[in-house]
């Protein structure tokens, strides 16, 4: 690294609100939207398949979105042309999803579909931000800021947006609005135009590299010494396969079978991400003093025994 090269953690505080926005406002928007498509939609499986958009246009385009944006060169840089156009969109949208929901239900797929749209275009440049203004011997603490202020806005959108769902539908989507607004003008006049580590963190990034590294990858996996690798692998996309489709149909199970109000169903589900703060730090040393796999295991277990038990105790 050479020495006059400038880090700030500063600046990544303020990326961090980007990724904070984020989360807080994809985490409010999981939680609620099912129950906004239950005024139009009776049957689950078909909310549940239109909630699934924003994982499908993810899968399609966010790798490429993120290549272009390493191979972007403008004057305001090859982020914040994505930001420019992504974030203010996605506020907009935002703001018009529980107004537009009282006309017509096509109109809010229309909305609801630019606003994902809208979400998919900066999603990879700003958390990209990060690893371009910060040496590689600071990520791994730079990655720890990024991530817990994405676990605060998880929070918040789930215990503070909650109750201002409950008082009126409108104010959580508002607030939300404008907070991604303030990120996103946070982010433009705070961050590098030519950042001073972006070019560290793009040479492998091309589409065709990283498609080609994953079909290697794959490759590699099914030699027998890389067996375990497999199965750890499997563990994880299976869990996220459950806990994902858990907490897609939550707020709509707690609202329609247990029967809370709806302000409540969010509040119930903040607890979710409130626990992934409170323990992360203690699994961590728990994971360090008795090894990872044993932790791992116990939560492996414990997880779908608590979601098997949930409906038995109604």
């Amino acid at each position: 690294m050479k020495p006059n090269r400038p880090f700030s953690y500063s600046k990544i505080f303020v990326i961090g609100s980007g990724f904070f926005a984020l989360t807080l406002i994809w985490t409010f928007y999981n939680a609620y939207m099912p129950l906004i498509l239950g005024n139009y939609i009776e049957s689950k499986a078909i909310r549940g398949s239109i909630m699934g958009l924003d994982n499908l246009l993810a899968v399609l385009l966010i790798p490429f979105i993120g290549a272009w944006s390493d191979r972007m060169d403008t004057k305001i840089g090859n982020r914040l042309p994505f930001l420019v156009v992504g974030m203010p969109l996605a506020a907009l949208t935002f703001i018009l999803i529980p107004y537009v929901s009282t006309i017509t239900f096509w109109i809010l797929i229309l909305v609801d579909i630019f606003f994902l749209l809208s979400m998919t275009i900066y999603r990879a440049p700003v958390i990209a931000l990060m690893p371009d203004h910060t040496p590689s011997e600071k990520r791994s603490t730079a990655n720890g800021i990024i991530n817990f202020m994405g676990g605060v806005g998880a929070i918040v959108a789930l215990f503070g947006l909650s109750i201002l769902y409950g008082i009126d539908r409108t104010y959580p989507f508002n607030l939300a609005g404008l907070l991604l607004f303030f990120a996103f003008f946070l982010l433009f006049f705070t961050v590098d135009r030519k950042p001073a580590y972006a070019g560290k963190t793009s040479d492998s990034l091309d589409e065709s590299q990283a498609a080609h590294s994953l079909i290697e990858g794959l490759k590699t996996l099914r030699k027998p010494e890389f067996r375990g690798h497999f199965y750890i692998l499997s563990a994880i996309f299976l869990y996220f396969i459950g806990y994902t489709g858990i907490e897609s149909q939550f707020t709509i199970y707690a609202v329609e079978h247990v029967k809370m109000d709806e302000s409540t169903a969010g509040l119930t589900l903040g607890f979710f991400s409130l626990s992934f703060v409170l323990f992360a730090i203690p699994a961590g040393l728990f994971g360090s003093k008795w090894g990872k796999v044993p932790v791992m295991l116990i939560g492996l277990v414990a997880l779908p025994l608590i979601f098997i038990t949930i409906p038995l105790l109604q």
